[in-house]
This record gives C-alpha cells, sequence and structure tokens, in this order.
C-alpha cells in the first residue's frame, strides 16, 4: 500500500528511482481499476441506454488517462532509471501490443547496483 501512495506522491516526478515491488503494485492495482472502470461503464450504458454512450467512453477514458496514464509514465521513468536504462524507451509504449511484453520486462529486471553490472531478472 505505502508503494502506491509513494507513487501518486510522485505523481509528476519524473526524475530518481522506481523499485521493483513499487512498480508491480502499481502495475495490479492499474489493472483492477482499468477492469472495474470499464465494468462500471458497460453497466451505465447497459442500464441507462445507448444515447449516453459517447459521454461514457469519453469518461472512461479521462479517468484512465489522468488516474493511471500519467503516474505509469512517471513510475515507468523512474523504474528504467533505476536499471539503468534510458528514460526516452519510455516512448515503446505507443507500440500497439507490444507494450505489455515491455511491462513485464521493466518488471521483472532487478535492480544495478552499478552501471557495470548486467540485467538480471528475478
Amino acid at each position: 500500500m505505502k508503494e502506491l501512495l509513494l507513487t501518486y506522491e510522485n505523481f509528476f516526478n519524473f526524475e530518481g528511482v522506481a523499485k521493483r515491488k513499487e512498480f508491480i503494485t502499481f502495475c495490479i492495482f492499474g489493472y483492477i481499476v482499468a477492469t472495474l472502470t470499464v465494468l462500471i461503464s458497460v453497466l451505465i450504458v447497459l442500464f441507462i441506454g445507448e444515447s449516453v454512450i459517447v459521454s461514457v467512453l469519453i469518461g472512461t477514458i479521462m479517468v484512465l488517462i489522468i488516474f493511471l496514464g500519467i503516474p505509469l509514465l512517471s513510475l515507468s521513468c523512474r523504474r528504467l532509471r533505476d536499471i539503468s536504462l534510458s528514460p526516452y524507451l519510455v516512448f515503446l509504449y505507443l507500440i500497439p501490443i507490444r507494450n505489455v511484453f515491455i511491462l513485464v520486462f521493466y518488471a521483472l529486471v532487478r535492480s544495478r547496483e552499478n552501471e557495470s553490472d548486467e540485467l538480471k531478472f528475478f
């Protein structure tokens, strides 16, 4: 829980480092929140009708971008610094479908103590 709070405290902080536990905690939380948000949006459209589908879709996208997208970008930049990679690799998220594999890679790589250390998984 404190890792999740730490992520939201550093909402716009793209400097520093983020440990693997903080990254994994936020990814799990993000998946749960995104699933619940989409589920609630679908239920609203089903019960109220198709006349509100555009406004519900826009609202859902805005909630996900503001509460999950921006913190994920800042957390990813900090995580990349922790594993001694360039923070500009965060732009790989723009590649459709492959971005899931990139998230898994960031989560599995251990933090490096020195620049000369190799990348280690688990």
